[in-house]
């Protein structure tokens, strides 16, 4: 854990997320172009979450990826707050989330015998999207507190 909290190893994730974001925000921009040339609506799937997001719940619900969002929150989330507490379904959609990465992942990374490839560790995508549930419950939880409201309103 020490090593992770080293200012060139965040730098280097801060750097990474930035380059994922604009990897991610060009590619739909380009398919979104191709799709308003045949006269088709689109929306913004990115919208500035690096720079713009207040909470980490601002980045993942309005800011990041809003088509997995969207599909995240009909397909998991609604369903598991129908049954049980919103609390379970924010971790219930982020523990989908992190099973559909690590599914993409292994197409990606798929290694075949004859040829060397980087071999992926597998678990981190589901670590990092289930942390990132515990955060969001802990945010609901704590965000009334008055450091956080002093915190909000600059």
């Amino acid at each position: 854990i020490p090593d992770m909290l080293r200012l060139g190893h965040l730098g280097n994730n801060l750097i990474g997320a930035y380059l994922m974001y604009l990897t991610l925000s060009f590619s739909q921009s380009a398919v979104a172009f191709a799709i308003n040339l045949f006269g088709f609506a689109t929306v913004d799937v990115m919208r500035n979450p690096l720079l713009a997001s207040t909470s980490p719940s601002d980045f993942w619900s309005r800011r990041w990826n809003q088509v997995i969002h969207s599909m995240l929150k009909r397909g998991v989330f609604k369903p598991v707050a129908q049954s049980f507490s919103r609390t379970l379904a924010v971790v219930a959609a982020f523990i989908a989330s992190g099973l559909l990465h690590e599914y993409v992942w292994s197409f990606i990374f798929f290694q075949h015998d004859d040829v060397e490839t980087f071999t992926p560790g597998y678990g981190k995508s589901m670590l990092f999207f289930a942390w990132n549930g515990i955060v969001m419950v802990l945010e609901n939880l704590i965000s009334h507190w008055p450091i956080f409201q002093m915190m909000n309103s600059t």
